[in-house]
């Protein structure tokens, strides 16, 4: 029986749930593994992207098949990597010049993937040889477990392998080495790195697929905000396909006449579009009243109205507002708040009072300030309050989604169900699990704020349960460097880090991998 690491079983039963963040990461985690075995196959930049995305989107169809049993996650994708580029190749009629071409209508300087002499003696195999050569020489597969996939005997593919041999150590001989081939082939990189838009475009395609099949059938809520979620993506995706699109103007001849002429006219038109959009674009913040009597700038709402930087709202006792923000969402102004829109498109102050934020399907972060921090989602979409106290002291309690605090040099990042205390002129506490013990919470402050350190850390340590996880992971950043041995072995003693991290990368605070173990406890919570 095979055993995932935690990590990675818990991103296989949320993909498998449809979580496609869950599902991209698995992708994000492997792909380049998936792509250095695929390239190897095609010889060829072009296909190996083409055939890496034709293997992802199969795995996302095929994950809730995958035995758990038998095989790793990894070995399982590689698999479905090389039957999905043999059967383009070889397979199904269909040969590698009918596929190039296909590949070639939108890459029109297509070239070999590597300058290495081996590599390139590989890639201008023929695709059996070049297939045969790779799965047993390079992979260190037996020819008995794939020849019959290909088409050919296991006589056949010795054949093949041989000829291949041949032809490779002919195509080297004018290298300068003592080398054999096999030693060659043991000095490939084990790694061959995809261009860094290949995941992204990958991740739209399964995104569309997703939006399709949402489209075709009576949606639950939850499934409901899956869709908005995933519409969202799609716009965003597309405004930053659109806003790195480039002129190109073509090389040798210089800008006729002719050319500036029309590049005048293109840029007038987007002058006048771009006025026309200022003056009759809708009102990204509208303010309305609740209840009461509330004030914008010292004078009462009367109906819905725009909110600009600078405005201030204040509600006594008996009043209350509400903030609708164009792709953001919305924000509830309770009684004997003081509030401001900052300059910032997305950015308020809270000055005092109280505060209800929603940004369920938002496309863009909201920034709140407040004394002494500034909050913002850490991912798009949360429903949270905070208040301001008399003294300038905060509370926020987050009930969706996940936050980060920014307050002096303290980065704060915690879930729902965790709540956050900033104390003025002393900054953030650490968050804490809404419903911890209050010997717990009382301990917390004891160690931040009264400087009672030592004294307190153990009892912390020994207080702190699984839901503190998070609470324990901020510690960590924050502890002196003596005493980061003790928080590493509590927090890995309740959510075990991967394989693949160090608690010498913890110790030393390495932010990546801080961030992977942060994705472990979120999956775990």
């Amino acid at each position: 029986m095979y055993q995932e690491n935690k990590y990675i079983r818990s991103l296989i039963d949320n993909a498998r749930r449809g979580k496609l963040v869950a599902l991209e990461e698995l992708f994000e985690i492997n792909l380049v593994d998936i792509y250095t075995i695929i390239i190897r196959l095609t010889g060829d930049k072009a296909l190996g992207e083409l055939f890496t995305k034709k293997t992802l989107i199969a795995a996302r169809s095929e994950i809730n098949k995958k035995n758990l049993e038998n095989i790793s996650f990894e070995d399982w994708l590689r698999n479905i990597a090389i039957k999905t580029t043999l059967r383009g190749l070889i397979g199904n009629n269909n040969s590698k010049e009918k596929i190039q071409k296909k590949v070639l209508v939108n890459d029109n300087e297509n070239e070999n993937f590597s300058v290495d002499l081996l590599e390139k003696a590989i890639a201008e195999l023929d695709d059996e040889c070049r297939a045969i050569f790779v799965l047993n020489k390079v992979d260190g597969r037996p020819l008995a477990t794939f020849s019959s996939f290909i088409g050919v005997s296991n006589q056949e593919a010795e054949n093949k392998l041989s000829d291949s041999v041949s032809i490779i150590s002919r195509s080297l001989s004018n290298i300068e080495s003592e080398a054999s081939l096999d030693t060659l082939i043991q000095s490939l990189p084990n790694e061959i790195q995809p261009d860094e838009k290949l995941l992204d475009s990958i991740i739209d395609e399964i995104n569309e697929l997703r939006i399709k099949e949402l489209s075709k059938k009576e949606l639950d809520e939850e499934q409901r905000q899956e869709l908005r979620e995933l519409e969202r993506k799609r716009k965003e995706s597309r405004r930053k396909n659109r806003a790195t699109k480039k002129v190109v103007i073509k090389k040798g001849k210089g800008i006729t006449v002719r050319d500036k002429i029309t590049i005048g006219i293109l840029l007038f038109i987007s002058l006048v579009s771009f006025s026309l959009y200022l003056i009759t674009s809708p009102n990204e913040w509208k303010l309305s009243l609740l209840s009461g009597k509330p004030l914008k700038n010292k004078v009462p709402i009367v109906e819905v109205e725009e909110l600009i930087p600078g405005d201030m709202i204040t509600t006594d006792e008996l009043s209350s507002a509400s903030i609708n923000i164009l792709d953001i969402g919305r924000i509830n102004i309770f009684e004997n708040t003081n509030f401001e829109r900052l300059d910032s498109d997305n950015s308020c102050e809270l000055i005092k009072g109280k505060l209800k934020v929603n940004t369920a399907g938002a496309n863009d972060n909201l920034s709140i300030k407040i004394p002494d921090a500034s909050i913002e989602d850490f991912y798009t979409g949360t429903s949270y309050s905070v208040e301001v106290d008399s003294k300038e002291n905060s509370l926020i309690s987050l009930e969706k989604g996940w936050l980060h605090v920014d307050s002096g040099n303290d980065e704060i990042i915690f879930p729902e169900k965790y709540n956050l205390k900033i104390l003025n002129g002393k900054g953030a506490g650490l968050p804490y699990y809404a419903k911890c013990d209050i010997i717990l919470l009382n301990l917390i402050e004891d160690y931040l704020f009264n400087g009672n350190e030592n004294s307190t850390l153990d009892r912390i340590l020994n207080f702190a349960a699984e839901n503190e996880a998070i609470m324990l992971w901020n510690l960590l950043q924050r502890v002196k460097p003596d005493q980061r041995s003790a928080v590493y072995d509590k927090l890995n003693e309740l959510v075990p880090h991967p394989d693949n991290i160090t608690k010498k990368d913890m110790l030393s605070l390495d932010q990546e991998h801080l961030q992977i173990w942060l994705k472990e406890i979120r999956w775990y919570l």
